[in-house]
């Protein structure tokens, strides 16, 4: 007979277990929220969602995804959006700075890149 594994569980949306409540190794499901966690003693950290929105260490990501040529920017916040770049092609800018880009192709026995 096969064994039974058993997870500790929840029902109330937004509940997450804290280090207290799952050890070391331990695994809890918020069956509402589909979010599984995990823990490594010091932390409970999430394993998988089923995600609407995510937000990883205050910085808020899109939750849908850009078109064909659009970069991530921030409001500087911690709050990310996909936008058209600004300049050519071989230009990013990045808070104001503009910085150029620039392709190196590397063939045998190169040992110096400059540019």
């Amino acid at each position: 007979m096969a064994a039974k594994f058993l997870v500790k569980r929840s029902s109330v949306s937004g509940q997450a277990p804290n280090t207290s409540q799952i050890s070391t190794g331990e695994l809890a499901l918020n069956l509402t929220d589909g979010i599984m966690y995990g823990s490594n003693g010091s932390v409970v950290f999430e394993i998988g969602a089923n995600v609407s929105s995510l937000s990883v260490n205050s910085i808020s990501f899109p939750t849908t995804d850009g078109t064909n040529g659009q970069v991530l920017v921030t409001n500087g916040s911690g709050g990310l959006s996909f936008t058209n770049p600004s300049g050519g092609a071989n230009v990013q800018i990045v808070t104001g700075i503009q910085y150029d880009t620039f392709k190196f192709s590397i063939t045998s026995n190169t040992t110096v890149l400059s540019g």
